[in-house]
C-alpha cells in the first residue's frame, strides 16, 4: 500500500510527498508522474529514508537519521546539520523551517527560536498576522507572538487536546482537528476556541487546508469533509477520497486538491471538480463479504491498522512493525477461504491479543 503522510507544493505544477516508510518522491507536472527524491543513500542508486519535508526559500529541505539536507534544485544535496535527527521530523513556515523531535521540543531551521515539552508536534503554521502555532498531540495549541521565542498554551474551549493539524483562515481565524474531537475555530488566533464540526460524520480528524478564498477540506479515518462557511458546516466529499484513510489535504498554486491517503496514495481534485488516483495509486486488498468469520477479521484488521498507523504518526517506529505484522496476519488469515467458523475466530483472536 502507498500511504502519504504529508505533501508540499513546491512552486509551478511542481510536488513533494512522503510516504509512511520514508521514500520521498517529486512530481514536475502536478502529480502525473513521479520519481524518487532526497539525498544519496548507500549506493548512487538509491536515496536516503526521511522523515520529514519543508519548502523554504525556493529550498527544499528533507530531515534523515544523519542530519538536515538542502536542494536548490530538487537533485543536488547539501549538509544544513550534521548529527543524530533519528526520530525528527519537519514544518515549514514563510519564514523558517522548524525540526520537531518525539519528546515534544520545536527548533527553527533559521534562527534560535524553541519550544519544548509540547507533546508529540503534529503541525507548525503561521497566521497573516505572522503569530505562529504549533499543535501538540496530547497537548493542544501553542501560540506565538515573537517567532517562536516564548509561548503560551491556554486552550480556553478546547475540550480534546489531541491536536492533529491545523490552517489559517482570513480574518485572524484559526481551525483545529483533533482526534476523536473533531474540528475547533478560534477567532482570536489560537487563545480560545469553539466547536465547528456540523456536518463532520467522522471526528477523528487528520489533516486541514484551505484555499484562501473560503474552500476548507479536512482529511479524516474515515473521509473527506469540505466547508465554504468558515468551517460552520461540513459536507462529505465524493468517492473516491470521500470514504478513504485521508492523512494530509493540501491545494497547489492552481487550486487543484490533493489528499495523501494510508493505503491508496495520492488522490486529486483538479480545478473542474473530478477527483482520481494519480499515479502513486495502489488498490487495497480485496475482502470477501457476508461471512460473520470474515467481518469479524476485518473489524480486526482495521483496528490493527489504526493503531499502526498512529504508532507511526507519533515516531515509534518499532511499534508500527510489529502492529503491522499482525495486521498482515490477520490479513492472510481472513483470505483462507477454507477455514470454519470456529478455526478462524480462535486463530484470530488469537493474533489480535498476542500483539494488542
Amino acid at each position: 500500500a502507498v500511504r502519504v503522510v504529508s505533501i508540499h507544493p513546491l512552486d509551478g505544477t511542481k510536488l513533494a510527498v512522503l510516504t509512511a516508510d520514508g521514500r520521498a518522491a517529486l512530481s514536475l507536472d502536478a502529480g502525473d508522474s513521479w520519481s524518487p527524491i532526497g539525498p544519496p543513500g548507500a549506493n548512487a542508486a538509491s536515496v536516503k529514508e526521511v522523515r520529514g519535508l519543508a519548502w523554504l526559500d525556493s529550498r527544499l529541505y528533507v530531515v534523515a537519521s544523519d542530519g538536515l539536507y538542502r536542494s536548490a534544485d530538487l537533485s543536488t544535496w547539501t549538509v544544513a546539520s550534521e548529527g543524530n535527527h533519528e526520530g525528527r521530523t519537519l514544518y515549514g513556515t514563510p519564514n523558517t523551517a522548524w525540526i520537531a523531535d518525539q519528546r515534544g521540543q520545536l527548533d527553527a531551521v533559521v534562527g534560535t527560536a524553541q519550544m519544548i515539552d509540547a507533546g508529540i508536534i503534529t503541525a507548525v503554521i503561521e497566521t497573516p498576522s505572522k503569530a505562529l502555532l504549533a499543535a501538540g498531540f496530547g497537548r493542544g495549541v501553542f501560540v506565538s507572538d515573537d517567532q517562536g521565542e516564548s509561548w503560551k498554551s491556554p486552550n480556553q474551549g478546547l475540550d480534546n487536546l489531541d491536536t492533529t493539524s491545523l490552517v489559517a483562515l482570513p480574518e485572524g481565524k484559526v481551525l483545529v482537528g483533533t482526534f476523536g474531537g473533531g474540528i475547533y475555530r478560534s477567532s482570536d488566533g489560537g487563545l480560545s476556541f469553539e466547536r465547528a464540526s456540523e456536518g463532520l460524520e467522522d471526528t477523528e480528524v487528520q489533516a486541514l487546508a484551505s484555499d484562501g478564498k473560503g474552500q476548507i477540506v479536512a482529511g479524516a479515518q474515515r473521509g473527506a469533509f469540505r466547508s465554504t462557511d468558515g468551517g460552520s458546516t461540513w459536507k462529505r466529499l465524493p468517492d473516491p477520497v470521500g470514504r478513504e484513510n485521508v492523512q494530509s489535504v493540501v491545494f497547489d498554486s492552481q487550486q487543484q486538491v490533493f489528499a495523501g491517503t494510508w493505503d491508496n496514495g495520492l488522490i486529486q481534485q483538479s480545478r473542474y471538480g473530478d477527483w482520481h488516483m494519480t499515479a502513486q495509486e495502489e488498490k487495497r486488498p480485496e475482502w470477501k463479504r457476508g461471512d460473520p468469520p470474515v467481518i469479524t477479521e476485518a473489524f480486526h484488521y482495521r483496528m490493527l491498522k489504526i493503531v499502526e498507523q498512529m504508532a507511526v504518526r507519533l515516531g515509534y517506529d518499532s511499534d508500527a512493525k510489529r502492529y503491522a505484522g499482525s495486521a498482515g496476519k490477520v490479513r492472510d488469515a481472513a483470505n483462507k477461504a477454507f477455514f470454519d467458523q470456529a478455526q478462524a475466530f480462535s486463530d484470530i483472536e488469537t493474533i489480535f491479543f498476542l500483539h494488542d
